[in-house]
């Protein structure tokens, strides 16, 4: 999940420690570790998370004159902050459901994601069945469509893997055709 916010350096505690204790002894069996998140400062931010970012309400509001607002945002990516705060699965899916029912969402930061690959032509969703490899191939070559943005789609909305092998090996062969024309 990606965030960003209005603010680099917003902290946000979504849990306290907390202790679980066996019911008939009270002994401690597992003690959890409190959970927060830091945005971090990020001017760099992609272009679809800055157009998320200016629909926070107030965007903007108590900046100096001529001050460019993203100098300011912060993000969180909760792959990357689960690698560095070593979360176990459970935690990290505890954090994003708590960050997306938390009140300051929408508010203080908002969740985001990249756009979509859009679709290589109209009529791709359409090719199914045995021969929709081979339907495929043919159309991304007559129509001379990039493979890799094909294939992205593919990954991202079909997922089919004897399109995604095929589509993969056709990338590679335009790779090595294009390192055997430099190498001439």
């Amino acid at each position: 999940m990606y965030l960003i916010s209005r603010s680099a350096g917003l902290t946000m505690p979504l849990r306290d420690t907390k202790t679980d204790y066996h019911p008939s002894t009270g002994a401690v069996l597992k003690v959890h570790p409190a959970l927060s998140v830091q945005f971090h400062h990020s001017p760099g931010a992609p272009d679809w998370a800055k157009d998320a970012v200016q629909k926070l309400p107030g965007w903007g509001n108590g900046l100096g004159h001529n001050e460019d607002p993203f100098t300011r945002v912060g993000v969180l990516d909760t792959d990357d902050e689960a690698k560095r705060q070593n979360w176990t699965p459970e935690e990290k899916e505890f954090v994003e459901q708590a960050l997306a029912k938390a009140p300051s969402s929408g508010v203080e930061y908002v969740i985001c994601a990249p756009p979509k690959t859009v679709k290589p032509w109209d009529t791709y969703d359409e090719f199914t069945g045995e021969d929709a490899v081979e339907k495929i191939l043919y159309t991304v070559d007559l129509i001379g469509r990039d493979p890799k943005a094909v294939l992205h789609y593919e990954q991202e909305n079909e997922n089919r893997p004897e399109v995604i092998e095929a589509l993969e090996a056709l990338v590679e062969k335009d790779a090595e055709d294009v390192i055997g024309v430099i190498s001439l």
